[in-house]
């Protein structure tokens, strides 16, 4: 329909319709009609396809579809000015979606022949995930591998920067090699002491070592999303981060390394430079209001102890733990350069964590004591250490140091005469063999009779214990005498007579011959001539000198622990080593072995080994058969058998002086009586303990 009114006193057209279509003719006032409608030809006018000459007008719309979990909705609208086949006739409205959906349980479909894990809305059954049914497997099995490995995560730094990189080469590890891992979520602590990124990457723990905390290390419950295919699956755990290694040393190298220098180790010494007392070394050093600082101990190497040493003294008590260490010098006569370095170990790392340690060295320089005190040293040997005090070993004579004949004794420290001789250590040494150095023995091997005497330099050298490099040496000349001929031949005159008589010196008086031994015997040490033609037998080792004829181990491969230097034949009646005697019912005949050499010729024989007069001087075994009487009394055919009777121990009075006080006791008196049976007893109970000694 058409209308014609007046717009701003203009005529106008106006199409009444919604969306209407079509031709409009021209009727009367054509002219003005047109002008108005810019139509100059004055033709028909033309309405374009679709051009409202006004907008719908549309009714409360009706709910077509309604809006459900996770899926909108739809309202339809109709316009009431125009019909159904009119173009925007109707129109449509989503309503969206009244909330989100409830996810169901994982589970099984088959799709396209192949197994598949969904996930549907429990509401509107809306697929809302997908996986693959042996990657969900597998990845639910991965994780059973972890919790069954134990597996933490505790980076270390330096090694380890990022936390999915540590857990993807775990999983690598138990053969999951295509799983990978991503971060899904990380717990990091408020006070930023510690992160973990979103990309896994690790920020190491750091906090102020000086300051209050209840653990000094962060724990960050982390979540992980394992993915295989077009499967996903969490796996949480709390990851352990340590120290930041870089940050924790500048902390002790700004707040306890820059408090150890120079000035605080030097002590009372100018410098470092000239340094001659003792060096204060820290173990921990204080804060500004003078309390030690302990997350950073401190300790020290010398790289020179001989000269600087640290000594741990001062810290013996528990006041005392954290007391300086002693920098203990010790000079020489040169100056010596020392490094000394300080360790600064951190004490807030974990009981796994690796240590964290700082290190600063100093070079100190030890002034040397100069050329007084070796000048002392010297003159101190030089007038003490003399030939004149040496002495022969055994009889002490004193050594002519330009005929020396036996084995000599080389002084002590204490028997020098040196000043403060306890400062120093001694050695000797020979440049012969003529005179061997044992410790402070020297051992004489003197040529053969005839052949020149054997000059000898001793090099004595005394170093002082507190100077690592002060030492002084002096020199002593000694002359080595040839064996004599005549001593030779009296040695060996003595070492027959030994023989001839050893069995006085087993028996010490004790019996009245070899054919009727009632009384112990007595092993002896030494035989030496008594002076008037005849011999002395030495019984105790102290009493022996080294200059007569010695009793020496039979068999010098020692094969049985009862017999060395006295073996018996029958120890059942005199036993091995000791001699006791213990007479049986029957006369019995024993053989006493014995091997005797000359102690001041033993060597040479070994030395000299063709010289006949030498070998008479070594190891001669000398043999002694002896006759223990029976206890039984002898059987006389006029007579009967007298009664038998027990054993009884024989008073000492019966067989000559008592071995215990040296007396003949009158058995008359009283006295003498019990005195003799008390002693007598004793002399059974010695005999028990001897052999029981010797059994065992």
């Amino acid at each position: 329909a058409s209308s014609y009114a007046t717009y701003q006193s203009k005529p106008a057209i106006h199409i009444i319709g919604c969306a209407s279509t079509g031709t409009l003719s021209a009727g009367g006032g054509t002219d003005e009609f047109a002008a108005k409608n810019n139509n100059p030809d004055n033709s028909t006018l033309t309405i374009e396809a679709g051009a409202p000459a006004h907008e719908h007008t549309y009714d409360g719309g009706t709910v077509t579809t309604p809006a459900t979990c996770g899926k909108d909705g739809v309202r339809t609208y109709t316009c009431t000015g125009c019909d159904e086949n009119t173009e925007g006739h109707t129109k449509t409205e989503v309503i969206p979606a009244t909330g989100e959906h409830t996810p169901g349980e994982w589970t099984e479909e088959t799709v396209d022949g192949e197994a598949l894990l969904v996930k549907r809305c429990a509401v509107c059954n809306q697929l809302l995930a997908k996986k693959s049914a042996a990657a969900a497997a597998t990845l639910q099995n991965a994780v059973q591998s972890l919790n069954d490995a134990f597996y933490r995560i505790a980076p270390r730094f330096g090694t380890d920067t990022n936390v999915c990189e540590m857990l993807q080469n775990e999983l690598q590890s138990l053969g999951y090699e295509n799983v990978t891992v991503s971060l899904a979520a990380a717990e990091n602590p408020a006070d930023g002491a510690a992160a973990i990124e979103d990309n896994g990457d690790i920020r190491y723990f750091y906090a102020d070592p000086g300051s209050s905390r209840f653990v000094w290390f962060a724990s960050i419950p982390v979540t992980f999303t394992l993915s295989l295919e077009d499967a996903e699956e969490s796996y949480s755990k709390n990851a352990v981060i340590n120290w930041d290694a870089d940050k924790a040393a500048a902390a002790i190298e700004t707040q306890v390394a820059s408090k150890v220098t120079a000035d605080t180790i030097r002590g009372e010494n100018a410098s470092l430079d000239e340094v001659t007392d003792e060096l204060v070394l820290y173990k921990a050093v204080k804060d500004d209001a003078g309390s030690d600082i302990l997350w950073s101990l401190i300790t020290w190497t010398s790289s020179d102890p001989a000269v600087i040493s640290v000594d741990d003294s001062a810290q013996g008590s528990a006041d005392t733990l954290f007391a300086p260490y002693k920098g203990i010098v010790k000079r020489g006569l040169e100056d010596k350069t020392v490094t000394l370095t300080a360790s600064f170990s951190f004490q807030r790392t974990a009981y796994d964590e690796a240590p964290i340690t700082y290190e600063k060295s100093f070079t100190v320089t030890v002034k040397g004591v100069g050329d007084e005190i070796r000048a002392a040293m010297q003159q101190a040997l030089d007038e003490n250490y003399l030939a004149e005090k040496l002495t022969y070993i055994g009889t002490k004579a004193p050594v002519d140091p330009a005929n020396v004949t036996g084995d000599v004794q080389l002084l002590l420290p204490r028997t020098s005469g040196i000043p403060e001789n306890w400062n120093y250590t001694f050695t000797v040494e020979s440049d012969s063999p003529a005179a061997e150095v044992n410790a402070y023995r020297l051992n004489v091997n003197r040529p053969l009779p005839g052949e020149a005497p054997v000059p000898v330099t001793l090099t004595v050298t005394m170093k002082h214990k507190d100077y690592s490099d002060m030492a002084v040496s002096k020199q002593i000349s000694l002359i080595i005498a040839p064996l004599d001929q005549a001593e030779i031949d009296s040695a060996v005159a003595l070492m027959e007579q030994a023989k001839a008589h050893v069995f006085d010196g087993l028996n010490d008086g004790a019996n009245e011959s070899p054919e009727k031994v009632l009384n112990d015997l007595h092993s002896f040490y030494e035989v030496v001539p008594d002076g008037n033609g005849g011999l002395k037998w030495v019984y105790t080792n102290a009493e022996a000198t080294g200059t007569g004829i010695s009793a020496m181990s039979i068999d010098l491969s020692h094969p049985s622990e009862q017999w060395d230097r006295f073996r018996s034949s029958n120890p059942d009646v005199i036993s091995h080593e000791t001699l006791l005697v213990n007479r049986q019912q029957k006369d019995t005949s024993v053989v006493i072995e014995v091997c005797l050499s000359a102690a001041q010729y033993e060597r040479y024989a070994a030395l000299y080994p063709e010289n006949e007069d030498l070998a008479k001087l070594y190891r001669q075994t000398v043999k002694v058969e002896i006759t223990v009487p029976g206890t039984a009394p002898a059987e006389d055919p006029d007579t009967p058998d007298a009664p038998v009777t027990p054993d009884t121990p024989a008073s000492p009075s019966e067989n000559g002086p008592c071995r215990w006080c040296g007396e003949t006791h009158n058995q008359k008196t009283l006295s003498g009586w019990l005195t003799a049976y008390l002693h007598a007893i004793l002399t059974v109970l010695f005999k028990l303990t001897q052999f029981i000694t010797l059994q065992w």
